[in-house]
């Protein structure tokens, strides 16, 4: 099973949850830029960036893409909700674009992208059910919104549990059988197969990585 290191940055440093909030990591008392990043994290060959400038403030962080994706495969999350920022972060160097129904209006959205490139991921963000600003997107379901993205070329779907609790195998009931690799991510306490033998790949987020790291 593959482990691949999600990283958030902010104002182009790292940052990690702490108490319920976004707060700059630190080492020696210094943030962390993403060079740094990559001197710390060495047993990755990729990593899943969230970028919270784009997610939040729709202004993708283009810099931290670039100097990210020059040493390591990334796949890159900067809250696209539209086509131009797909070919921008395609540009800034990233290998996969996601895009996370969070951010998406409305389901053209992802047929468009695959048109750019069959590099794109999905991920599928879920508390009780999707979560996403669309109410298209809601009312498909888990079943149908993943059936419907491999139908369009979506070869990589990531399931991300946004609710705050353990990640179990129940919240991949909903996972149809098919031809792509599932991802998953959120309450990761453990990487063994007991997670389930469909899973291709688990996101831990760069404190977890990074202890996964230390022992391996």
């Amino acid at each position: 099973m593959e482990i691949i290191p999600s990283v958030s940055f902010k104002n182009g440093y790292l940052v990690v949850v702490q108490d319920g909030k976004y707060r700059y990591y630190k080492e020696e008392g210094e943030k962390v830029p993403p060079s740094s990043l990559l001197n710390i994290l060495t047993g990755y060959e990729k990593l899943y960036l969230l970028d919270l400038d784009g997610i939040e403030h729709n202004s993708p962080q283009m810099e931290v893409i670039r100097v990210l994706s020059s040493r390591r495969e990334l796949w890159a999350d900067p809250g696209v909700n539209d086509i131009e920022t797909v070919t921008d972060v395609y540009v800034a160097g990233s290998h996969r674009v996601v895009l996370s129904t969070k951010s998406m209006d409305n389901i053209e959205l992802l047929e468009q992208a695959v048109e750019i490139s069959r590099d794109m991921v999905l991920c599928v963000d879920t508390d009780s059910g999707i979560i996403s600003r669309s109410t298209e997107i809601c009312s498909k379901g888990i079943r149908k919104m993943i059936e419907e993205a491999v139908d369009m070329g979506i070869e990589k779907i990531v399931l991300t549990n946004l609710s705050g609790t353990k990640f179990s195998t129940s919240h991949i009931r909903e996972v149809p059988e098919g031809d792509f690799e599932l991802y998953i991510g959120g309450g990761i306490e453990n990487q063994g197969d007991d997670l389930t033998d469909r899973v291709d790949g688990v996101l831990l987020g760069f404190e977890e990585a990074l202890k996964y790291q230390k022992k391996n």
